[in-house]
């Protein structure tokens, strides 16, 4: 389904323009020096959001070392409307060593978007406009559509004189009515259109999201199979892809611009492009451009088989993995709880001397001197499994709910008990905390006491207890999404949303079906989900996964296990910590106030967080996407982006005023949640 776009100055016009330099940056390992900006495609999700004034769409793709800046200009039929927006790709924490660069997307809102005028963009590396990246035009797609006026699909940024290959979706949606794809050829080139006959069939379609590299060539399709009308579904993008070409090595890519799922419905939009840059490059090597992935193996050091998923069929999966762009210190959790088949939580102790850490305690990792040519490379750490008489760890963790989830403050502090056969441990809260010149008091949904007895199944090995500041105000109640999903193949079957309110007496309790029908098929939910799920108000979790299976398929014996993990200096540690000495990164599993969690059987994947993510792209979404600095703004930058002051510039005379808000961006999360972060 692909057509090609001349990139002619097509005549397009704006009512109003706004303009928001949107950046989010994903570092990634290039070769290359310099600053690159590249035009994007934006195909818009509905008839409702084209034109509309609250539509972003991403225009340019920008990528660079840190701290280099890009300056974007816009006009309207010659005429300047947006002049000098400057943003600069840095990181906010520490410079880096090695070939790491960043990739930004720069988005612009567009309002009243008709085909009367021309709109052109520039690009320059310095603000007197003299070092010209990147000239062109918006140009845009339309839909013919029979029996109904031309609607617009999509804009595209294209540099003039280029050329990029275009794919037009299989199915769209306008108002009410679904078309398909009539023909891959387009039936004009100027402006670019495609043909869609109305299709109201009440059978489900099938969707797809495409993974495109700049020059548009379709890279991987990942079908979205039976979307049923009247469904919503949530679907994952990767942070990362893998391709795999006939007679060529696997080449690695980083997805660029998507928050880590997209909503396929029906009606509605089934069809996705996600944009992608190569993680490296040159002669096919995944280390040309000093990248390569890890995968970290948990292994028994006396049955040689991974603690987490000791099957056969899960041997070869890993059960953390990073993105090496440089110098890494890898420091594995010097204690695992892991839950076995009845329930129980079994103890694991790391073997420093057998897993060939360094006297930190640490994997040493270095991308410009491991030597790694086919972009990957497996490393084992090695635990002893405790004798089933030896005492358990029980750890209490006092949080402040109220302190941000990822801040040094959230933990109050921790008490530990050593729990042996035939005992009973109790921690018994204090009705008030003094830390510091402020008092803490226990939330509303603290128990009186909490205990832990050993051996006893369905117990959690680390548990939370909430405190908050003894004036504290709880904002309003929120909503917690919880996802079923299709184990075998990451769809979302269901989803619900239950609401959590500080003022509840007791966690808030979620129970999952043991089995459900999506269509004509009966999913089972995965063994070791039996508990509920008990959500404080005070959990920085705003999503929970439940996997399931189909019934008649081959993963019967498949289980969840459920994770916990303790470090040696008496802390969980937030995922990665970045020296700005020397450059080096030190990461650790990312901590969670709720369960990790494992699968046990074919097709097993590493350790995911409650929300679903594996702690490979939590760590890209905290760790590779910086702040942006906005240059434009000065002491604004560090203001949060709700209490900046706007401001309005009119450029001469019967021109569009162009509103320019700086958004200084945390993160693009996951989910779709906004701000709900899973640690």
């Amino acid at each position: 389904m692909s057509g090609r776009s001349r990139a002619p100055r097509v005549l397009v016009a704006l009512c109003a323009v706004v303009v928001a330099v949107i950046l989010g940056q994903a570092r990634v390992a290039l070769a290359d020096e310099g600053l690159r900006v590249e035009g994007m495609d934006y195909f818009y999700g509905s008839s409702a959001a084209a034109g509309s004034a609250d539509s972003s769409v991403d225009i340019l793709s920008v990528s660079g070392a840190a701290n280099q800046t890009v300056y974007v200009e816009m006009d309207r039929d010659g005429v300047t409307i947006a002049s000098h927006l400057a943003f600069t790709l840095g990181d906010s924490t520490a410079k880096r060593d090695g070939a790491g660069r960043y990739v930004g997307v720069v988005s612009a809102k567009i309002a009243n978007f008709q085909p009367m005028s021309t709109y052109g963009v520039r690009v320059f590396a310095d603000r007197e406009q003299t070092q010209s990246l990147f000239e062109g035009s918006i140009t845009p797609v339309f839909a013919d559509l029979d029996g109904a006026p031309r609607r617009l699909l999509a804009l595209r940024t294209v540099a003039i004189g280029g050329d990029r290959a275009f794919t037009a979706p299989a199915n769209v949606t306008f108002g009410n009515a679904t078309y398909k794809l009539a023909n891959d050829a387009p039936v004009s080139e100027a402006p670019l259109a495609f043909s869609y006959t109305q299709s109201d069939a009440a059978e489900p379609i099938d969707g797809v999201v495409r993974y495109v590299d700049a020059q548009g060539k379709v890279l991987r399709a990942d079908s979205i199979r039976g979307i049923a009308k009247g469904e919503h579904r949530s679907v994952p993008v990767p942070s990362v892809i893998t391709v795999e070409e006939e007679g060529a090595s696997a080449s690695w890519w980083r997805t660029v611009g998507y928050a880590g799922s997209v909503n396929a419905s029906y009606p509605g939009v089934s069809d996705f492009t996600v944009r992608c840059v190569p993680l490296a490059s040159g002669e096919g090597s995944a280390n040309a451009g000093n990248y390569y992935f890890a995968g970290i193996r948990f292994v028994d050091a006396a049955t040689g088989r991974r603690v987490l998923a000791p099957s056969d069929e899960a041997a070869s999966t890993y059960d953390d993995s990073l993105n090496v762009c440089g110098r890494y210190l890898y420091t594995p959790p010097t204690r695992l709880f892991a839950t076995d088949a009845d329930g129980v939580a079994q103890t694991y102790v790391l073997n420093a001397a057998a897993s060939h850490l360094s006297d930190a305690g640490a994997l040493e990792l270095d991308s410009a001197k491991d030597g790694v040519t086919d972009g990957f490379k497996a490393f084992d750490v090695t635990y002893d499994r405790q004798p089933s008489d030896a005492a358990t760890t029980w750890t209490v963790v006092i949080v402040n709910g109220a302190a941000d989830p990822k801040g040094s403050d959230r933990e109050i502090a921790r008490r530990q008990f050593e729990v042996r056969p035939g005992e009973t441990a109790t921690f018994t809260p204090d009705a008030t905390l003094a830390v510091g010149d402020r008092t803490f008091v226990p939330v509303t949904s603290t128990k009186e006491s909490y205990s832990y007895t050993f051996g006893a199944a369905g117990q959690d090995p680390v548990t939370y207890v909430y405190y908050v500041p003894d004036d504290y105000v709880a904002p309003a109640p929120y909503d917690v999404t919880v996802r079923y999903v299709n184990y075998a193949t990451g769809e979302v079957l269901a989803e619900k949303s239950v609401t959590s309110r500080p003022e509840l007496r007791d966690e808030l309790e979620i129970d999952s079906p043991e089995s459900f029908f999506a269509g004509d098929t009966e999913y089972v939910r995965l063994a070791g989900q039996e508990e509920p799920i008990w959500h404080s108000y005070y959990s920085s979790a705003r999503a929970y996964t439940i996997y399931y299976r189909d019934s008649s398929d081959d993963l019967a014996a498949a289980r969840i296990v459920r994770v916990r993990v303790i470090y040696a200096d008496g802390t969980q540690a937030a995922g990665t910590t970045t020296s700005t000495s020397d450059g080096v990164t030190t990461v650790t599993v990312p901590s969670t106030e709720a369960a990790l969690t494992a699968v046990d059987g074919a097709g097993a994947s590493g350790m995911a967080d409650g929300s679903g993510a594996d702690t490979n792209e939590v760590r890209i979404e905290d760790n590779e996407t910086p702040l942006a600095q906005m240059d434009p703004l000065g002491p604004w930058q560090t203001m949060p982006a709700w209490q900046r002051p706007v401001a309005l510039a009119g450029i001469g005379a019967g021109i569009v005023a162009v509103l320019l808000v700086a958004f200084l961006l945390m993160r693009r999360r996951r989910s779709d949640e906004g701000e709900g972060e899973q640690e």
